[in-house]
């Protein structure tokens, strides 16, 4: 007796033998021919007492037979085969994106499993992303920096009634801005997280307010910069050209601008799910859920600032009576950053959360110019003008948050709304700078700005 091994090739060596053999005898097929019924030779082997098991097998000689693929595009006739009927169908009928089956005379020609909110053909289905955010943002005008008083002197010589010329007065207009960011997707790491490259811009932000106040009192405006200078007590003015004016004005104008580059890991939704449509299909769809991402990278922030304040008299030479004061500073913060966010992805649209904080070497530098005439003896002034250049390093520190919503239109195209907040410390503010002692070599560098707007923009993932 065989082997079961052995008996088991020579079945498989005698079968491969009878379907080789049968098919090279085979004629040349002519439409309307038939491939005869193939006979299997009967392996030599103990079957265990069942009997002749060919007994058991009906005879499928006269039961229809498959057609070679050939025979069926013959059969079809010019323009009838089944490529013929799939280049005249409509692409839309056929592949209606929900899953159902769309039907061509007796033949169902399609079974489509649609995969259009699938995450791996919703989201993350290209190699590059861009974002590109219009900003209306407003900025906090920092601490508050008297100028000047329209003052009012009784007959003891107590001040009884100010106007404050105020950095307070006016705040800055909300102001037009934008940002750009561009990332590459580069892997996927052995966690199943994505990583990616990005680079960001932040900016085209320029922040301008200006104000006046015109003196009416006895005693014009008197400024409160003078060493002297007490509200409410007897006051003897000695900076020239700042004080008894008839007017005075103040301008203020800010940019900022912000370069970033990150490594960003971001994690990926679960597995998708497969869905029952309604006509009975099943159609492969995102499960929602929470996406989080975790990034860091080296940032550069540039804050500009320029205050100018003027001071006249009416009617008098700007040669006999003036005050200009200007004060530039310029803050270049250098340093890291780490941040993270979280995603709550649904099939269309997602809402975001994301935060972040940077650590910098903030590289202040102030110069200051004072010109100022007055013919009062014994007051100071400067003439020639006055220029000093102060510069000096400090730690600064960043803290942002943003909460964004996004609608996919489509897997390439996202429209993005939302919010952003900015906390910066350790700035040289140029208000803060103001001062008339000629020998102060010194920068304030403990400034703090908030800014905050409204953004709206687009993605582009490809």
């Amino acid at each position: 007796m065989l082997r079961p091994t052995t008996s088991i090739l020579a079945f498989l060596a005698l079968f491969l033998w009878g379907v080789a053999g049968g098919v090279l005898a085979q004629p040349a097929a002519t439409p309307g021919d038939q491939i005869p019924p193939l006979e299997l030779p009967k392996p030599d082997v103990d079957n265990g007492g069942m009997g002749d098991l060919s007994d058991e097998i009906p005879d499928l000689g006269d039961a229809p037979s498959e057609q070679l693929p050939d025979q069926l595009e013959e059969e079809a006739g010019a323009g009838d085969g089944l490529q013929s009927v799939l280049d005249e169908a409509d692409p839309e009928r056929l592949f209606d994106g929900y899953g159902s089956e769309q039907e061509h005379g007796d033949e169902i020609l399609v079974d489509y499993l649609a995969p259009i909110y699938s995450s791996g053909e919703w989201l993350n289905c290209g190699r590059w992303l861009a974002n590109l955010d219009f900003i209306l943002l407003w900025r906090s005008i920092g601490q508050e920096t008297l100028l000047g008083e329209d003052a009012v002197q009784d007959a003891t010589g107590a001040i009884t009634a100010r106007r404050p010329l105020s950095t307070a007065n006016v705040g800055f207009r909300i102001t037009p801005g934008g940002r750009f960011r561009l990332g590459k997707f580069l892997m996927r790491d052995v966690y199943n997280r994505d990583v990616i490259t990005e680079i960001e811009y932040f900016g085209i932000v320029d922040f301008q307010v200006g104000t006046q106040l015109a003196g009416i009192g006895n005693l014009g405006i008197l400024t409160a910069f003078d060493p002297f200078f007490s509200p409410g007590t007897l006051f003897i003015p000695t900076i020239g050209g700042f004080n008894n004016a008839t007017f005075q004005r103040f301008e203020y104008s800010s940019d900022l601008n912000s370069f970033e580059i990150n490594t960003r890991l971001q994690h990926r939704l679960g597995r998708d799910r497969l869905v029952a449509m309604p006509d009975g299909t099943w159609s492969r769809q995102l499960a929602s859920g929470l996406v989080t991402a975790y990034f860091a990278g080296l940032r550069y922030i540039k804050e500009r600032e320029n205050l100018t304040w003027t001071s006249r008299a009416s009617g008098v030479p700007l040669d006999v009576f003036r005050g200009d004061y200007m004060i530039d500073t310029v803050n270049e913060l250098v340093g890291l950053q780490i941040g993270g966010d979280g995603r709550l992805q649904y099939k269309n649209f997602n809402a975001t959360l994301r935060t972040k904080a940077g650590a910098y070497v903030n590289f202040g530098d102030s110069q200051r110019f004072i010109l100022s005439n007055d013919p009062t003896p014994g007051r100071v002034v400067f003439n020639p003008p006055l220029r000093t250049k102060q510069q000096d390093e400090v730690l600064a520190v960043s803290i942002e948050a943003s909460l964004r919503g996004a609608y996919h239109f489509n897997p390439n195209l996202t429209f993005r709304l939302g919010g952003d907040v900015m906390l910066l410390h350790g700035l040289a503010l140029a208000p803060e700078q103001l001062t008339f002692e000629p020998s102060r070599g010194r920068i304030d560098l403990n400034g703090n700005v908030l800014f905050a707007g409204v953004t709206a923009g687009i993605e582009l993932i490809w």
